[in-house]
């Protein structure tokens, strides 16, 4: 074990003397290597750790009793790959595009109701004219002049 960490340290310390190309390349190699790790770790424990989706299907029907119940026997087991057995994740990445690409145009729909009720009311207000009536006082509106009051000058400073 203290023969690999050592060559590992020795690797390293060759890597920090060698030219600016033999760095970048390695260090892309190693940063490529470690995302797969990262990847193919975080797959098997998403596998160990998520029962597929076939059995939690089946083991959790929805009641009778249940207050939303909707689901339909469709919607409980969705198709599954031959190969595998189970859904991949392709499939369920797929299967999750799939609603949001709904949500999504169900979202585009309501703005653009919203954007079109707005120019519906918009051209609504455009097309109202405005009626002017200009009345001259009366004796019995409380005014018998038409004359404004004069306004008192201000002497400045």
């Amino acid at each position: 074990m203290k023969k690999i960490a050592r060559a590992i340290h020795h690797f390293f310390q060759e890597l920090r003397h060698a030219d600016m190309k033999t760095r970048k390349r390695w260090r892309a190699l190693l940063s490529g290597a470690s995302m797969l790790l990262v990847i193919a770790l975080w797959v098997l424990y998403s596998k160990v750790a998520f029962p597929s989706y076939d059995t939690v299907a089946t083991e959790t029907a929805a009641p009778a009793t249940q207050l939303f119940a909707t689901t339909t026997a469709s919607e409980k087991t969705p198709p599954t790959s031959s190969s595998a057995g189970g859904s991949s994740i392709l499939d369920t990445f797929g299967r999750g595009l799939a609603v949001f690409g709904k949500d999504l145009q169900n979202g585009v729909r309501a703005v653009g109701d919203a954007v079109r009720s707005s120019f519906e009311r918009a051209a609504a207000n455009f097309r109202k004219t405005n009626s002017f009536e200009v009345r001259t006082p009366t004796s019995t509106e409380g005014g018998t002049s038409t004359a404004p009051e004069p306004i008192p000058p201000t002497p400045l400073p």
